[in-house]
């Protein structure tokens, strides 16, 4: 059996309601709300639905669902980096978007870090895209079955090194 690489993993985390707070308390636009309520509501129904075991479970590994969870890490990424362009993170800023700070559990060392940085946020779920095609990629290529599984194998690659450029 082929040994998969861990991703970080984290929990459910109210984005919704954290940024419904922001807008409307903190930088008091609370008519505006109702305009980017549905994005919040996608962004936090995104970042609930992966299940980070399902990562590392090669019987899912041919599957359609690996698919529909690569579109939605690819999904949620270019979410957050919208949001850590038009929103502060800094702890210390009067502006800053209180009460994000999700937890992740580091897959190398097993730390669990709190951080209210949204690039942090990105790090951990561009890593995870990282670990999800890299262990297709493998299992592609230890099963050498053929021309088709090393043309999958090779676009997982491409896939893993997108997020180093």
């Amino acid at each position: 059996m082929l040994k998969s690489f861990e991703p970080c993993k984290t929990k459910q985390l109210a984005l919704n309601a954290i940024f419904k707070e922001h807008i409307c308390s903190t930088l008091k636009m609370p008519q505006e709300w109702n305009k980017i309520e549905p994005v919040f509501n996608r962004m936090t129904q995104l970042r609930d639905s992966f299940d980070w075991k399902t990562l590392t479970q090669t019987e899912h590994f041919k599957s359609p669902i690996m698919r529909t969870i690569q579109d939605n890490m690819e999904t949620y990424i270019r979410f957050a980096i919208l949001l850590s362009k038009r929103f502060v993170f800094v702890p210390k800023a009067s502006n800053t978007v209180k009460n994000f700070k999700p937890d992740w559990l580091m897959a190398w060392s097993q730390e669990k870090i709190n951080s209210s940085s949204m690039i942090f946020e990105i790090c951990n779920f561009l890593f995870n895209y990282i670990i999800l095609n890299f262990n297709q990629a493998a299992l592609w290529l230890n099963e050498k079955q053929g021309i088709e599984q090393y043309k999958n194998a090779l676009q997982k690659i491409q896939y893993v090194t997108f997020p180093l450029n």
